[in-house]
This record gives C-alpha cells, sequence and structure tokens, in this order.
C-alpha cells in the first residue's frame, strides 16, 4: 500500500513537473513576445519621430522657399513695370536726365535684389534635395523666376547703356 501511495505521488508529481514545464515554456514564449513587442515599440516610435523632425525640417524649408519666391516675384513684377515705362521719347535734356536717373536707380534695385534671387535659388535647390517627390512645380517656379529675372537684368543694363549714351 505504502509502495502504490509513493507510486502515486510520484505519478502526481511527475504529473504537476510536465505542467510546471508548460507553464515555464509558456511564462519564457510570453517573455519573449513582449520583448519583441517592446523593442517594436522603441523602433516605430524612434522612426516617427525621425519622420517628424525631417517632415519639420521639409515644412520649414518650404515655407522659406515660397515665402521667398512670393516677394522675389512680386517685386520682379514691380521691376518689370518701372523697365516698361521708361520712354524711348527724349524731348529735352530733362527728360534724358530723369530718364538716366531712373534707369541707375533701377539698375541699382536689380543689383541689390541678386542676393535674394541667389538666396531663393538656393533654398529651392535644398527642398528639392529633401524632397522625393513631384518636384516638377518647384522646379518650374525656379525656372520661370531665372528666366524672368534674366530678363529684367538684361532689359534694365539696356537701358541704362542706352541712357548713358544720351546724356
Amino acid at each position: 500500500m505504502e509502495a502504490e501511495r509513493v507510486n502515486a505521488v510520484l505519478v502526481h508529481g511527475r504529473h504537476l513537473l510536465e505542467q510546471a514545464q508548460v507553464v515555464s515554456d509558456d511564462v519564457s514564449t510570453a517573455v519573449e513576445l513582449l520583448d519583441s513587442v517592446d523593442r517594436r515599440w522603441t523602433s516605430l516610435r524612434q522612426t516617427a519621430s525621425d519622420v517628424s523632425t525631417r517632415l519639420n525640417h521639409v515644412l520649414s524649408v518650404s515655407n522659406s522657399f515660397h515665402h521667398g519666391m512670393t516677394s522675389l516675384v512680386a517685386w520682379i513684377e514691380l521691376a518689370e513695370d518701372r523697365c516698361s515705362r521708361q520712354s524711348d521719347a527724349v524731348r529735352s535734356t530733362n527728360d534724358v536726365t530723369q530718364q538716366l536717373n531712373n534707369a541707375l536707380s533701377l539698375a541699382a534695385d536689380v543689383e541689390r535684389q541678386r542676393r535674394n534671387v541667389d538666396d531663393v535659388t538656393s533654398t529651392g535647390c535644398q527642398l528639392l534635395e529633401l524632397v522625393d517627390t513631384e518636384q516638377s512645380d518647384v522646379e518650374q517656379q525656379m525656372s520661370s523666376m531665372e528666366d524672368r529675372w534674366t530678363t529684367l537684368n538684361q532689359r534694365t543694363y539696356q537701358t541704362l547703356h542706352l541712357h548713358t549714351q544720351l546724356a
């Protein structure tokens, strides 16, 4: 009888050990899964932080570019108007003097704006490097501004040259 009780205790003990092993394996698996989830969560948070930082930088450069471009295009429009208002008709020495002063003033303004053109162009290039998609709008704006700037620059110095010869 005693042997049967010892045998029953051993069988029960073996059964408990087997259950404990299953529980232990389940606990180990749960710990591994939790560690994996924690690593993935940490990685996801870091990626989100990196993306947020990059997007904030892109937004800052984009805002700078569009603000600079808007201001520069408005200035170019005004300068083009000033350039087109210059008359080729000369009636007196005062007309020549006035037109020469206007041409000199416009040429000085164009020269002062050169740095703004360079800054907007540089910011536009930086934006193109940062943004992976749909560059055509930025490129088109930059190309249009550069064409208008070149034309304005040429017209201003041709006008200045003409009025300098007349004076």
